[in-house]
């Protein structure tokens, strides 16, 4: 396994050299000059033979008047060094920039996901047992419609239940501006601000992962084994969650991974409509104002956690069916 797992760990290298490149090549084509977004406009008393000056040392130190293999090489040197570069549009390190909404997007992603799993599991087990009742026809309607609406309407239906006709959650935001409280005071108020976007989060992913477990669940309870188990007077809780969950986690291992990708890059579309400043927002921004490092090291970011997450599902996959076996 460990052999495995390490040709998968420079396979991935190399794909992540591959999508780097295209990634350049990509931006390289954006329209507009680098070197002159980052001095600027004209400052009062500059003349334009000093702006032009400005201008070469800043393409210069960007290494843009190099050749395009030169330019790659010095960039992705910097990256794998951490060295990300300025933000034209924040004023200051692409690191500073990047940490505080990197912190954001994971805290709200960590609250998703535990509510997820802790209401689509059971849900999911007991509409496969209960399959054909009422409540099981229920969730199937409820999980197709929200499968069918977009996640930026379940985040307008919320402003308008609980920050508009109820009023007690706050619209947008990460705090209330001028709060001076500190500790549980600080920790409190930023809970109310992060209640809207994870409840539209959460919502958004109840239906797919649900129909997942239940589907896994219903083909896992058609095996023999599991009518095997019965036969031997095994007691259901037994059958239904040692044998027929545990083997429909199988192939829920490949979904629910990807979904958590999924979900860095759908928090993309919910933190701006609540205008919660983690990597979404800032992506967006960045690509907006053609914040070129800012955008470099986003987009670099969601290319390592797909790559990543695609060792990780060979791991998973080992502990969840050790009859999984790598020559």
């Amino acid at each position: 396994m460990l052999q495995h797992l390490l040709k998968r760990f420079v396979f991935l290298i190399f794909v992540f050299f591959i999508i780097s490149i295209i990634v350049f090549i990509v931006f390289q084509q954006v329209p507009g000059d680098r070197a002159q977004m980052q001095v600027g406009a004209i400052l009062p008393g500059m003349t334009p033979e000093e702006w032009n000056a400005a201008i070469e040392r800043a393409r210069a130190e960007l290494a843009l008047d190099r050749a395009y293999p030169v330019q790659y090489a010095i960039w992705m040197r910097n990256v794998l060094t951490f060295n990300f570069g300025r933000s034209i549009y924040y004023h200051m390190d692409v690191i500073d920039v990047v940490r505080p909404a990197m912190a954001n997007t994971i805290k709200l992603n960590i609250f998703v996901m535990f509510f997820v799993f802790i209401i689509t599991i059971p849900l999911g087990i007991i509409t496969a047992v209960r399959k054909g009742s009422t409540l099981d026809n229920v969730v199937q309607v409820g999980t197709i419609v929200g499968v069918s609406i977009p996640i930026f309407i379940w985040g307008i239906l919320f402003i308008l239940i609980f920050a508009i006709f109820l009023n007690i959650l706050p619209i947008s935001g990460a705090g209330t501006v001028g709060f001076q409280g500190t500790g549980f005071a600080r920790l409190m108020d930023q809970a109310r601000f992060m209640v809207l976007p994870v409840l539209t989060l959460t919502f958004a992913s109840l239906a797919s992962i649900t129909r997942y477990v239940r589907s896994g669940m219903i083909e896992a309870l058609r095996q023999d084994y599991v009518r095997t188990a019965r036969a031997k007077g095994v007691r259901e809780k037994v059958v239904i969650y040692s044998h027929a969950f545990r083997n429909s986690m199988i192939p829920l291992v490949n979904i629910t991974i990807a979904w958590t990708i999924s979900l860095f890059g759908g928090s993309m579309i919910v933190e701006n409509v609540f205008s919660w400043p983690g990597m979404g927002r800032i992506t967006l921004d960045a690509l907006h104002n053609r914040d070129f490092n800012v955008s470099f090291t986003m987009i670099l970011f969601y290319v390592v956690l797909a790559l990543l997450a695609n060792l990780l599902m060979d791991i998973a996959y080992t502990l969840v069916d050790p009859r999984a076996k790598f020559n």
